[in-house]
């Protein structure tokens, strides 16, 4: 039976603050496009799958030659979108969750997550962390989400809000990068828990997986994946970065 890890793209074409986001071009090509052929760099999985809902974007990856998935069904996120695709797939596989919105993707990172969850049976996922110092414009934003772990690299909190405060002082802090492999027993157990309290206070899904007592194993990269794109200003940052 083949074990290969497989990546999962969800694209949504309905983005409130930037409707159409995955077909918006950067660079000459589309964003889902952009994100499909990094994601195609990983080295060893089986397959990188668009999950969609839109004919047009399925259009596009069926032109790159691509694997898609198409549903209209109403997800109330991305992480539902991919469990629902990785349905078909066994419990013990291993699924990354590439964002949509991520042109710069870098695969070396999705290297190190699924690395983390073959060498660490007792994490339920993986996602990266950036370590940054000091107090700057990203520290206090609250669209950059922060994070603390333990000295095992145990995801402890995910949240908005800066963590920790001495940072202010030039001390460390890590940023989180919304890439996520997790085992597809606790993705199916994630999709099937309804939303938690801190989940909802800080709009973080990750934290309906601490709340259950899910394992979360942070995982240190080097590459911040490049600019995320969800906003019509994001959009012309990243297309002045090409």
């Amino acid at each position: 039976m083949n074990q290969k890890p497989i990546v999962i793209i969800p694209a949504r074409f309905g983005s409130k603050r930037l409707p159409g986001k995955p077909l918006a071009l950067i660079g000459g090509k589309t964003m889902i496009q952009r994100v499909w052929e990094q994601a195609m760099g990983i080295p060893g999985v089986e397959a990188v799958v668009v999950a969609t809902d839109n004919e047009d974007i399925a259009r596009v990856i069926d032109r790159c030659g691509g694997h898609v998935v198409v549903s209209d069904t109403s997800y109330e996120s991305g992480t539902d979108r991919v469990a629902d695709v990785a349905r078909v797939v066994s419990e013990d596989r291993l699924v990354l969750n590439v964002q949509g919105d991520l042109p710069f993707f870098c695969p070396q990172v999705g290297s190190v997550l699924l690395n983390a969850l073959k060498d660490h049976p007792e994490a339920d996922m993986a996602t990266p962390v950036l370590s940054k110092r000091g107090h700057t414009t990203e520290f206090m934003d609250p669209n950059v989400v922060k994070v603390a772990f333990d000295l095992r690299f145990r995801g402890l909190y995910f949240g908005r809000s800066p963590i920790p405060s001495d940072a202010h002082d030039g001390g460390y802090w890590y940023k989180h990068i919304g890439v996520y492999a997790y085992r597809n027993s606790a993705l199916q157990q994630l999709a099937n828990l309804g939303q938690t309290t801190l989940e909802q206070a800080e709009r973080l899904e990750q934290l309906r997986a601490l709340e259950h007592g899910m394992h979360i194993r942070c995982c240190p990269v080097v590459d911040d994946c490049g600019q995320e794109v969800n906003t019509p200003e994001d959009l012309k940052r990243a297309n002045h970065g090409c």
